[in-house]
């Protein structure tokens, strides 16, 4: 299992996730270790190596997210398979 940590951070850099704070760090990094280790077992994603599969997982949404407004209430949809 790798260190995801870096790499989620990497990513949100390239995002300017700036506003992400530690606890939401942490359970993004949770989450990803989850995954990777369900992926192992059962082929959930086309994630092929540790930098792929944090790639597939933030990126995307990271982009997204530095759209939405900092203050007041955001409401969102995930549409995905």
């Amino acid at each position: 299992m790798g260190d995801y940590g870096p790499r989620i951070d990497r990513v949100l850099a390239e995002a300017d996730g700036s506003a992400v704070d530690a606890a939401t760090r942490e359970a993004l990094r949770g989450w990803v270790e989850a995954v990777a280790e369900w992926n192992r077992r059962i082929d959930l994603t086309a994630a092929r190596d540790d930098d792929e599969l944090v790639d597939l997982l933030v990126a995307d949404a990271a982009a997204l997210a530095s759209w939405l407004p900092r203050r007041g209430t955001r409401r969102l949809v995930d549409v995905g398979s």
